[in-house]
């Protein structure tokens, strides 16, 4: 299971499944709402696995080969959606950007 601790929301996901969501909001600030953590396995194997989608360029001068993967580029964008039940605050202030 992952929670979202903040919404209230808990999700169990079947063999198959993916859990994907934004973390940031329009302008780019993080949206303190998506703060998750995983919950424990009682029974059974959970595997996870995280991958950052980017909006925009990410400057990765300095990074050597370990690190660094081929380009990949979707056929198309993602689809949009939130997780929020309606009438949720939208976004949280923040003072950083992300970009």
């Amino acid at each position: 299971q992952t929670a979202f601790t903040h919404l209230d929301l808990c999700f169990r996901l079947e063999r198959g499944e993916a859990l994907l969501w934004h973390n940031v909001e329009k302008r780019g600030m993080l949206d303190a709402r998506t703060l998750h953590a995983g919950r424990p396995v009682f029974e059974g194997v959970k595997y996870g696995l995280n991958v950052w989608l980017r909006q925009r360029p990410v400057d990765t001068e300095g990074l050597g080969p370990e690190v660094m993967a081929k380009a990949w580029k979707p056929a198309s964008p993602p689809p949009r959606s939130t997780v929020a039940p309606a009438g949720a605050q939208l976004s949280v202030e923040r003072k950083e950007r992300l970009w």
